[in-house]
């Protein structure tokens, strides 16, 4: 007969983990000595053995039990379900350990994956941080509020970077007056430029309707954050009243 130490070290288990299969359910209790002391024999070593097995394979405890005694066919099948339930559970785990990976930067969170090529690919045109950071944060809330149609629209952008260099010079323009002063006198050419720009493109305007409360969050989040860009954004505005730009870049 074995004390609870003896047993748990035959069987590669610590005397805690034989109390809590006690507790479950999963090793009955043995007969007691005369001084109340537990006694176990070689079955409990060896069913100590069994379950440490089926757990350390990631069998559910709850499930031990029952496996404990199977006949050959029905644990074979348990084993096979099981075997799928952890090969879901591991794509689960890397698909988590991939969105880790791609966050461990920090400032891709939350942000499709598109989305983020999008930003790489303004910062090989030489886009600055400052617009990077309000195009990201712009993105972020278009992506989660309509997400369909925030992957064709920066798929959109990605290709005019691909196929239109006067595209690439309204960001670097934008890029560079944002660190301008509100009453910096370049102002007002920068607008007729991208009033000239925005009158030679082919948009359909039903593409880029955005529910109108999250259009003003957006602007009021450019605004604050890039002042230059609300004058300017005022500035085309009164030129479209008046009847179009004094130059342009198309």
């Amino acid at each position: 007969m074995l004390t609870i130490s003896q047993v748990a070290k035959f069987a590669g288990v610590t005397v805690r983990a034989v109390r809590h299969y006690h507790q479950r359910g999963l090793l009955a209790e043995p007969p007691r000595d005369a001084s109340g002391y537990r006694r176990y024999d070689t079955q409990d070593a060896i069913d100590l053995v069994k379950i440490r097995t089926l757990s350390e394979a990631g069998v559910p405890l709850a499930r031990v039990r029952e496996l404990m005694h199977a006949e050959s066919d029905e644990f074979g099948d348990a084993m096979r379900e099981i075997d799928e339930s952890l090969r879901v559970q591991i794509k689960r785990l890397e698909e988590h350990r991939r969105q880790v990976r791609r966050l461990a930067g920090g400032e891709d969170l939350g942000l499709p994956d598109v989305v983020v090529a999008f930003i790489a690919r303004m910062r090989e045109a030489g886009i600055g941080e400052e617009t990077i950071a309000v195009e990201r944060d712009a993105w972020l809330i278009v992506a989660a509020h309509e997400p369909a149609r925030a992957e064709e629209w920066v798929r959109r952008k990605g290709a005019m970077f691909d196929d239109d260099p006067a595209f690439i010079a309204v960001y670097r323009a934008l890029s560079e007056a944002a660190g301008w002063s509100v009453d910096d006198p370049r102002l007002p050419a920068l607008a007729d430029q991208l009033l000239g720009y925005a009158m030679h493109q082919d948009v359909k305007e039903s593409d880029e309707i955005l529910d109108p409360a999250l259009l003003k969050m957006l602007n009021d989040r450019t605004a604050e954050a890039i002042p230059t860009w609300k004058v300017l954004n005022d500035l085309v505005l009164e030129r479209m009243v008046e009847g179009g730009p004094a130059a342009g870049i198309g």
